[in-house]
């Protein structure tokens, strides 16, 4: 093997090794146009190994009030009420409209939101879920 081709082996070897040790990742919508509490549409996530969530809430810039609980399962359509976190909004995220927050978990089958408490409307809540390397 000449140079130029041991070279672009190399080259090509260290961009796959580099792609593989990145984690991959998925985005689900979790919540779009709510005004009322309780709970979203579950999502299934099966077999992804998702350990770490990373959610971004976009609210009308006149809510005064959110708190949104991530729930997940293992098995069947029961959610714990304690869900697997639950972030409040504070004064500055609301007047800004926009909040994002991260919950670590063990892999779950399905995902949803729960409204816990909301004065206003959710635009959106997005949630993208980080497999475990």
């Amino acid at each position: 093997m000449n140079l130029k081709a041991t070279l672009s082996v190399a080259i090509l070897t260290a961009i796959a090794s580099a792609f593989l040790l990145c984690p991959a990742s998925a985005d689900y919508i979790l919540l779009d146009n709510v005004t009322i509490t309780g709970p979203g549409t579950a999502k299934i996530v099966t077999h992804q190994s998702i350990v770490t969530w990373s959610c971004d809430v976009d609210m009308d810039n006149s809510s005064t009030a959110l708190t949104v609980r991530i729930e997940g399962n293992v098995y069947g359509d029961k959610f714990s009420p304690k869900g697997m976190g639950q972030y409040t909004l504070d004064s500055e995220e609301l007047a800004a409209g926009k909040a994002t927050f991260s919950i670590d978990s063990l892999p779950v089958n399905k995902i949803r939101a729960y409204v816990v408490s909301l004065t206003g409307r959710i635009k959106t809540l997005v949630c993208m879920g980080v497999q475990k390397q």
